[in-house]
């Protein structure tokens, strides 16, 4: 399988472990290795316990290093696994019993005529060459026995023939007889050692497998391939550049996908949605079957009466886009800066309820928009990079996304729009000014913001949610809060500007803590303050009326119980 190389020789390389020597070659097609390590005799070293720790490092007794990091924790038990089964030395005649070369007559039944080629079967493997052998010539195909069925056929042709049924059927032509079940046996043997092989992992490892490793991803507008980091959290596969970057670069949303195999390359599959497709390499056959394995797992398991209700509900909502599109709430030209290649580019925006699509044209139809905006407990604000003129931006729970409005005008009346949006409102309602609709004691308010830490006294972003009398705030991609600030009895005011050499920073002061904030600009940190007011006010009150009606009850008590003395 596919592991990185750390050190002078760094790169992603695919590595082969043969007897008690691990080869290393440039990719699973290339025919000689570039490099090999005995594994007789050699140290072997990694951190079982470290939670984002993925190397593994061997020494051989000649001071030869490998640093080698796996795609994932079940990538590396594998590989542990497999290292410490090979410098234990098992059966030494069981590669010979399954593998097997040499030279075929293959028809595929697809195709009118065949071609003699140099076989090589490994396990349940079976590449093929050009006639004249493996040395010095590429592998011209691969074909997958796990699945696979022979038997023997009658032809009127020479020869002796058998057929392989797999995700395709092959008929194979040998001189004699004994040749011909000689392969049979063998490819029978491969099979069965890879389906042993993977019940036992499928025992202890597929269980623990975490939804967590690297894949290789092909870029949507660039068609190269990045090795990013994925994360399976509930319908949703979250990817990032590492594992120690807080936010993601993009999230997939597997619910209503496909998974399926990609036949472009051995170990490629993709997730296809209605406006894109995912195009996803892993590591091995092995890594490539979790993968798969897990997305449509993630996916809820439905009944036949509950499929039917899904294809109903999927026409719903196809009704429901076609009829934003025919009557939307508002819609129109804006520029919007991309996640991974930082370029503005020119896209038509459509906001209907909490939604915000957008597409490449004017010209749309349904499923043809690029991608789209989830206002729900998002924050809309006036953009800070002083280069662009009428910029703007949206913070929603997993992206900030740039925009930029053609005139002032426009601005506003987008701005205006996503603010009634996120506050549950439609373009039918009387429009309010940002002041009042953020710091309203009846809807939630919700953004980032800058906290400082109460033990290491460091900055750390925080996405704050103040509902009520509550103020909590979570890590990023976290749905538990961090912590929670009790606004009863408790001030805010602007702190000064010298005790921490920070702009636009507030404190929120309660019976057990001071919290200092810090906000974007003066107008959300006035916003902010507003709104922590009138939620902390509106409790004061609140408990100032009962106060009220229990001394009035009191009252007049006292009052029938001296009328009755009396």
């Amino acid at each position: 399988g596919y592991m990185m190389r750390q050190g002078e020789k760094a790169g992603r390389f695919w590595f082969v472990l043969r007897d008690r020597v691990l080869l290393v070659y440039k990719s699973e097609r290339a025919t000689a290795p570039t490099d090999q390590l005995s594994l007789y005799s050699s140290t072997f070293r990694y951190n079982a316990d470290a939670v984002d720790d993925l190397v593994i490092e061997l020494k051989s007794p000649e001071e030869q290093v490998f640093v080698l990091e796996a795609a994932n924790h079940f990538d590396l038990r594998q590989w542990v696994r497999a290292i410490n089964r090979a410098r234990s030395k098992t059966d030494p005649g069981e590669q010979e019993r399954t593998s097997k070369e040499g030279l075929m007559y293959m028809h595929e039944k697809s195709e009118r005529r065949g071609h003699t080629y140099w076989f090589v079967l490994e396990r349940a493997l079976l590449s093929y060459y050009d006639a004249s052998g493996r040395t010095g010539s590429d592998v011209l195909g691969h074909i997958n026995l796990g699945s696979s069925t022979t038997r023997t056929v009658e032809k009127e042709a020479d020869g002796h023939w058998f057929e392989c049924k797999c995700e395709k059927t092959y008929e194979f032509r040998l001189e004699s007889e004994a040749e011909m079940r000689a392969w049979m046996r063998v490819m029978k043997l491969g099979k069965l050692r890879y389906w042993i092989d993977s019940s036992e992992m499928s025992a202890v490892d597929v269980l623990c497998f975490n939804g967590s490793g690297y894949l290789m991803k092909r870029g949507n507008n660039i068609k190269n391939w990045c090795r990013r980091w994925f994360r399976l959290k509930n319908t949703c596969l979250l990817y990032y550049k590492s594992p120690l970057d807080p936010m993601p670069l993009g999230e997939v949303d597997i619910e209503t996908s496909v998974v399926r195999k990609n036949d472009q390359g051995m170990f490629r599959f993709e997730i296809e949605l209605e406006h894109r497709t995912y195009q996803l390499e892993a590591s091995g056959q092995v890594d490539m079957n979790l993968w798969m394995v897990a997305l449509k797992n993630a996916k809820p398991k439905r009944s036949s009466t509950a499929a039917e209700e899904d294809d109903r509900a999927v026409l719903t909502r196809r009704e429901e886009f076609e009829l934003s599109i025919r009557n939307p709430d508002k819609e129109g030209f804006l520029v919007k800066q991309g996640v991974t290649v930082k370029s503005w580019k020119r896209r038509w925006f459509l906001l209907k309820g909490q939604v915000m699509y957008y597409f490449t044209s004017a010209q749309i139809s349904p499923g043809d928009h690029v991608g789209k905006i989830l206002l729900k407990d998002a924050e809309v604000r006036i953009s800070q990079q002083g280069s662009k003129d009428h910029a703007f931006e949206i913070v929603t729970r997993g992206r900030i996304f740039f925009l930029r409005a053609d005139s002032e005008e426009d601005l506003h009346s987008w701005m205006m729009s996503i603010e009634r949006a996120i506050a549950g409102g439609s373009s039918t309602k009387r429009e309010a000014s940002p002041s009042v609709t953020q710091a309203s004691s009846d809807q939630k308010k919700s953004g980032f913001l800058m906290k400082k830490g109460k033990s290491n006294r460091i900055w750390r972003q925080r996405f704050f949610v103040l509902d009520t009398n509550l103020l909590s705030y979570y890590k990023p991609q976290e749905r538990e809060p961090a912590g929670v600030i009790p606004l009863e009895n408790c001030s805010v005011s602007i702190s000064d500007e010298s005790l921490f050499k920070k702009p636009n920073c507030f404190v929120i002061s309660t019976r057990c803590r001071n919290y200092f904030v810090q906000a974007r600009d003066q107008y959300e940190m006035a916003c902010w303050i507003e709104s922590i007011k009138v939620h902390s006010e509106k409790r004061v009150d609140e408990s100032m009326s009962a106060n009220v009606k229990l001394f009035n009850r009191l009252n007049n008590v006292l009052a029938a119980h001296d009328k009755s003395i009396s």
